[in-house]
């Protein structure tokens, strides 16, 4: 596969940029790209020509990293305007070029220029619709993040109607764990939307970082997606690229916010997503959207126990030499327990795992909230063990067959025993009423008795009931009883030996 792509010509190149290639042949260069270091050397080398940039209609198409958006700290992009001078050089490694027209220049030193009524300093990120860029409010005094829409889906409608529906969909939501939005700009040059700037950088550069979170703390950061999925879900939308470089972490008051609505939509809405563009990323996507089948909120919950599992283990889920053999294992199987990964971690964080990770959306968690709220129980019960119990169906340890088996047993025998003696119990007051209107009391209770243990029995073998309904078996007394019970308790043994 690799020699294949490598030998391609130029032209295959060309179809990237213009985003004429299949989707799955597109997804397998671009995973080729982000692996082989001479490939796109030379994939930016061409991109980098003069005739290129004009069959391009001014403009590349940046390869989106399936890792999410690069951090300033991280970050290695050249950034140039749109008539090709270079502005500043962020650490000499290979990478994309980032292209950021409409800039005009500022006075401020180190700057890289002004857009509208902010003062751009930095390249901050980088996705799939546009650069995220840190500036300096001038009107408000204060630090925001700009997402400017790339410049070759500027010029397509259609991607700026995403553009602009993505402010108008995040700006519906107000929720603390969801990065809000402060002003929207529709420039025909290159439209931009400004938020809030979250200082402490990615879930992913933390993993990247500092490898696997305590399960504590990664209790806490999912309880807070839930809670910020939440508000989302609430307005009908669903975020659909749910991953750890989207997760934005404020190291100064330990927040969570979401970011990177660009591939929510509401419900309802089927006239904008593009085709032959794969939405989301495949090591955090669930399964039924990875199949392009319809999808709801239950498809977040997937991504996030995806996330959880991520923090918990310090890798995703679902790995694999292409997107395409991702999305076969996301679909069709189930990843590594997290406590077989980390041995330190109880039986029933891979239980919660589990939950989310259900193939069948019907059986993970029915919402956000019921999700938030079992977290906020696990993560009490870790905190405090002696402050509660785990939610129901959480176990500490693995509870094997034969155990199981020898609980359920044990209940039976359990109820048969208590059956029998209130059957004994009742026994004694089992005593048919005489028929007889005339003679004394004693007849008539002598009469019953020699009744009861003189029932004719017919040729077939049943019996005859008495005048009040009982049938009595003269051989069936507590000694019977007490070698039946026996012998199921026999039984019991040999099943559980068996099991065993």
């Amino acid at each position: 596969m690799v020699a294949s792509i490598c030998s391609k010509e130029q032209s295959n190149w060309r179809s990237l940029v213009d985003d004429s290639l299949p989707s799955h042949e597109a997804l397998e260069l671009t995973s080729h790209l982000e692996a082989c270091e001479g490939c796109r050397e030379k994939f930016e080398s061409l991109c980098a020509e003069a005739s290129w940039w004009k069959d391009s209609s001014s403009t590349l198409r940046l390869i989106e990293n399936e890792s999410g958006v690069f951090q300033s700290g991280n970050f290695s992009n050249r950034v140039v305007s749109a008539a090709g001078d270079t502005h500043r050089h962020v650490e000499p490694k290979s990478s994309p070029l980032v292209v950021i027209s409409g800039l005009k220049p500022s006075q401020e030193i180190g700057a890289l220029g002004e857009l509208g009524d902010y003062t751009v300093r930095e390249v901050i990120g980088y996705g799939g619709m546009g650069t995220v860029l840190k500036a300096w409010d001038k009107r408000l005094s204060r630090v925001v993040a700009i997402k400017v829409l790339h410049p070759h889906l500027a010029m397509s409608g259609a991607a700026r109607v995403r553009f602009a529906r993505e402010a108008q969909l995040v700006a519906s939501i107000s929720h603390p764990n969801v990065v809000p939005i402060h002003d929207v700009a529709d420039d025909r040059s290159q439209p931009y939307i400004v938020m809030g700037f979250v200082s402490g950088g990615s879930l992913q550069d933390r993993l990247d970082r500092d490898g696997p979170l305590s399960l504590e703390e990664s209790l806490r950061i999912a309880m807070q997606i839930a809670e910020g999925l939440e508000a989302a879900h609430s307005h009908g939308l669903v975020h659909r690229d749910i991953k750890p470089a989207n997760i934005l972490l404020e190291a100064r008051w330990q927040r969570v916010l979401i970011t990177d609505f660009g591939l929510a939509r509401a419900l309802d809405d089927t006239s904008i997503t593009a085709s032959g563009h794969l939405a989301g990323t495949p090591q955090y996507m669930s399964p039924e959207q990875s199949r392009g089948d319809k999808i709801d909120h239950r498809s977040d919950l997937f991504s996030l126990g995806s996330v959880l599992y991520a923090m918990l283990s310090g890798r995703p889920p679902f790995r694999g030499e292409s997107a395409v053999v991702i999305m076969q294992k996301v679909s069709r199987e189930r990843p590594r327990p997290v406590h077989e990964v980390q041995d330190h971690l109880p039986y029933w964080a891979h239980q919660l795992v589990e939950r989310f990770h259900a193939k069948n959306p019907g059986d993970r968690f029915e919402s956000s909230v019921e999700a938030a709220s079992v977290m906020r129980r696990c993560l009490q019960h870790v905190q405090n063990p002696s402050s509660g119990p785990l939610p129901r169906g959480f176990h500490a340890t693995q509870i094997n067959r034969m155990q199981s088996a020898i609980q359920l047993l044990s209940v039976l025998l359990t109820v048969l025993l208590v059956g029998y003696s209130i059957a004994n119990w009742l026994q004694p007051a089992r005593v048919p009423p005489t028929t007889q209107a005339a003679g004394s009391v004693a007849d008539a209770t002598s009469r019953s008795s020699s009744e009861a243990t003189a029932i004719p029995v017919h040729d077939d073998g049943t019996q005859e009931s008495n005048q009040d309904g009982w049938t009595v078996d003269a051989q069936f007394g507590s000694d019977s009883i007490d070698l039946q019970l026996d012998l199921l308790l026999q039984e019991i043994l040999e099943v559980g030996s068996q099991i065993q």
